[in-house]
């Protein structure tokens, strides 16, 4: 009998951890994808789904390693400053933190955006005034704290996921491969590299994970890998489905290119399910980035809360609109970052491993490194260029 209820509970924790992770993963950037597999085409765009999905995966297991050695509570830059010093501190902190800005920022476009066309028929709503609405409840329950997070998550995950299937299923007639672009622009490949690395990335929600897990490394490996899946299998789905149906008229929201298509009833449920998965997931990373000014930069939480509310929202006002530059921009740039400091972190913590075990662990940090450098490099070029 006690087998049977430490057995439930174990599921249930898994459930709660899967929930947040994945429900935090899967947020603002699967809007995007779409119109970056349309600008850079299927190969180029298909090419890099594989690449980033394993580089991602593989980092987030290098930070699990790091956060399951390490004793404490702590988030990415107070890891970073128990391994790299002070140094490594300042660069994680600053990376972290202003990539957490970058993706509120881009919750707060899109979120804007899906209520601005929700609302349409009803009212015509400047689009910071929607911006302002979708942020309003959102700050309140930062401010408060939100226990059920993991919860909400699951929830509004499985309704996202059953929408997806629906609008696939309805928009059967409308889909043509015909429309896949084949062939991209060459100013555009470098494009779904920065929103997939957006898209994919967790490494902020792990130390929560393996909080709910129990600070099982099995349990919170299998938590990331099924997350991970659920997010692939997700992303692809959708960005066929849109891309099959809107071809060359597809918006960087996704639905605002649906709903010239499908109509206004179709459209009504992806948008209400769009606004709601948004803002989970903009709470969840709210809070990450609450915890993370407390917990590693000493800020107290109310100032904390100011912080995290108002910059994102001065990134919009300042004239951050355009949802893929700010996907691309904080994807390869700052995330690349975080990723490169995972890295020499868990460098560093194998170090009194045995030669022979820490040689090929070299060679494989040593070129996910490579990679996350050229991929910041990479996307710099292209916003000079572009």
């Amino acid at each position: 009998m006690k087998r049977k209820q430490q057995t439930r509970v174990a599921r249930g924790s898994w459930l709660r951890a899967y929930g947040l992770f994945t429900g935090g993963v899967i947020g603002v950037g699967v809007f995007g994808l779409p119109a970056a597999l349309v600008a850079a085409g299927l190969p180029v765009f298909s090419l890099y789904v594989v690449l980033v999905g394993a580089l991602v995966w593989w980092i987030h297991r290098r930070f699990l390693t790091v956060v399951l050695a390490t004793p404490g509570r702590h988030r990415l830059p107070g890891y970073a400053h128990q391994y790299l010093g002070r140094p490594g501190y300042l660069v994680s902190a600053m990376a972290n933190v202003l990539g957490l800005f970058g993706t509120l920022a881009a919750y707060l476009i899109a979120g804007g955006t899906f209520l601005h066309l929700l609302l349409a028929n009803v009212v015509s709503l400047p689009p910071l005034v929607a911006v302002g609405l979708y942020l309003l409840p959102g700050a309140v329950l930062l401010l408060w704290g939100i226990r059920a997070l993991p919860t909400i998550e699951l929830v509004i995950l499985v309704l996202f996921l059953s929408v997806l299937g629906v609008l696939s299923l309805v928009a059967g007639e409308a889909f043509s491969f015909s429309r896949f672009p084949f062939g991209g622009e060459v100013s555009s490949a470098l494009l779904p590299y920065g929103v997939l690395l957006f898209s994919f990335w967790g490494v902020s929600l792990i130390p929560e994970t393996a909080e709910l897990s129990g600070r099982s490394e099995r349990r919170t490996r299998s938590v990331l890998t099924a997350g991970l899946l659920t997010s692939l299998v997700t992303y692809v789905l959708f960005a066929v489905t849109v891309a099959g149906i809107t071809g060359a008229a597809t918006t960087e929201d996704a639905l605002g290119g649906l709903r010239r298509v499908l109509g206004e009833g179709v459209i009504f449920f992806a948008l209400v399910f769009g606004l709601l998965t948004t803002f989970s997931s903009y709470l969840a990373l709210g809070l990450t980035l609450v915890k993370t000014l407390m917990l590693d930069v000493a800020v107290p939480r109310f100032p904390a809360w100011v912080v995290t509310v108002f910059v994102p929202l001065a990134f919009v006002l300042l004239g951050a609109r355009s949802l893929l530059s700010v996907l691309a921009i904080t994807g390869a740039v700052f995330l690349g970052v975080e990723g490169l400091t995972v890295l020499a972190m868990r460098g560093i913590l194998a170090r009194p491993a045995a030669r022979s075990a820490w040689r090929p662990l070299t060679f494989q940090l040593l070129g996910a490194g490579a990679l996350l450098v050229l991929g910041v490099a990479g996307e710099l070029f292209r916003q000079i260029v572009s």
